[in-house]
């Protein structure tokens, strides 16, 4: 492998290329994401109705006060419909990628794709968030110290959330099915480029987080804050799933063929 490093990520123009891409192409990936949506939103909707007690204990104050949320039956209780939703996810992002970086035509079909290629999508995008949980369990083994407990997660955390955002290029590859390219080459390409695709990421999920920020629930009407609560949960789907899919395909773009 050369050990010529290639020129650095450049941030603005890879981040202004996004939005412009997005902006140019909604209506592709409208029809991408369409069925997808109603599914999503009917299962988030009742999911919301279920769980609202709990929900409602983390986002309003009066709530609150009645009593601390149960964080593990919450977390349990969520499985299901969150796994739902990143096989979801995974199939849009497939269809995507494969739309931006090939140029593959859109599905004029209902697109519902689950298939091998989505679940291969879905286990790399899994094994790196969960890559996330090691500094939670590795600190349950260090010593009860807090000050040194506290320390050891900060280094932790910081050393696999690096390792994590410079290997998130491989998940276009998976998508366009490049299985030439292994972790180890997305490893040594992103080196010194951490902080540009962190802050690029960041940079595209401002305006869903706006948006997420603006439609928060009033804690007076049970159906009214549901509605709204889902509604910002949806707004991920439609603005921050295809702003990050398509930074991280022109980041792979950068990174792996520059020079086709």
């Amino acid at each position: 492998m050369a050990s010529t490093a290639l020129p650095k990520l450049p941030l603005w123009a890879t981040v202004g290329a996004t939005y412009r891409g997005v902006w140019a192409n909604k209506r592709e990936y409208f029809t991408i994401v369409r069925f997808w949506l109603l599914i999503s939103a009917a299962i988030l909707f009742a999911y919301n109705w279920l769980s609202w007690e709990q929900t409602s204990a983390l986002l309003c104050l009066a709530t609150r006060m009645a009593g601390p949320p149960n964080v593990a039956q919450q977390f349990f209780f969520s499985l299901p419909p969150s796994i739902f939703l990143a096989l979801c996810v995974a199939s849009i992002a497939v269809a995507w990628h494969r739309f931006i970086l090939r140029r593959e035509p859109v599905p004029t079909r209902p697109y519902l794709r689950l298939d091998k290629l989505v679940f291969t999508y879905f286990g790399m995008a899994l094994a790196l968030r969960l890559s996330l949980v090691v500094p939670f369990a590795a600190t349950t083994l260090v010593s009860d110290s807090p000050r040194f407990t506290g320390l050891v997660f900060f280094v932790l955390l910081i050393v696999t959330l690096i390792a994590c955002i410079r290997l998130t290029p491989v998940l276009p590859a998976v998508a366009i099915e490049k299985r030439e390219v292994t972790l180890r080459h997305v490893w040594h390409r992103t080196y010194g480029n951490w902080w540009r695709l962190f802050l690029g990421t960041l940079l595209c999920t401002l305006p869903a987080g706006l948006l997420y920020f603006i439609l928060r629930p009033a804690c007076h009407d049970k159906l009214f804050d549901i509605a709204v609560y889902t509604l910002g949960e949806l707004a991920g789907i439609l603005i921050t799933i295809p702003l990050t899919l398509t930074f991280l395909s022109l980041a792979y773009r950068h990174f792996f063929e520059r020079d086709a």
